[in-house]
């Protein structure tokens, strides 16, 4: 056991039930997810998954704001993560797909990164009277896909409290 191993994710069991051709995850302690059930887990100093020929790795950060107790507005989520994003393009050499999506819950883009498609899904939760900022990223060694935007969104949609 190393010195830091405390701060890994450990998988445990869950209190909700998943649906047929789902797996449910608890992320950091804090909360669900239900992922399609070829996503396994993966021991890492963060959350992640992988489904079994690794052709898909999804990660999960998150940040919490003690003190807030109210979830961020679409032009509070904008304001955050747009200058990210033009980052990544203007710094980073990230090409940007034509999809970037901002909603009330969330804000998307996707990126070709060099022989990659990379996925990213900001959201952000009240849980147990706590802002909590969840990024999302899947990356893929595939051509870009609609089915993987999806699968973020389901993602993130599926957020239940521990």
């Amino acid at each position: 056991m190393g010195l830091f191993d405390f701060l890994k994710s450990k998988p445990q069991q869950p209190t909700h039930v998943a649906p047929d051709g789902y797996k449910q995850f608890l992320v950091d302690n804090i909360f669900y997810i239900q992922a399609p059930d070829y996503f396994e887990f993966v021991e890492s100093d963060r959350f992640r998954l992988k489904n079994a020929d690794e052709t898909k790795l999804v990660s999960i950060t998150n940040w919490a704001r003690d003190g807030v107790t109210s979830k961020m507005t679409k032009e509070d989520l904008k304001s955050m993560i747009l200058p990210l994003y033009k980052k990544y393009v203007d710094e980073g050499g990230f090409e940007s797909f034509n999809d970037l999506e901002t909603e009330n819950d969330y804000i998307s883009q996707s990126f070709k990164v060099d022989d990659e498609t990379q996925y990213y899904l900001t959201t952000n939760n009240i849980i147990n009277g706590r802002l909590i900022i969840s990024g999302l990223i899947m990356r893929t060694s595939v051509d870009y896909s609609k089915e993987n935007r999806q699968i973020l969104k389901n993602l993130a949609s599926s957020i239940k409290a521990k």
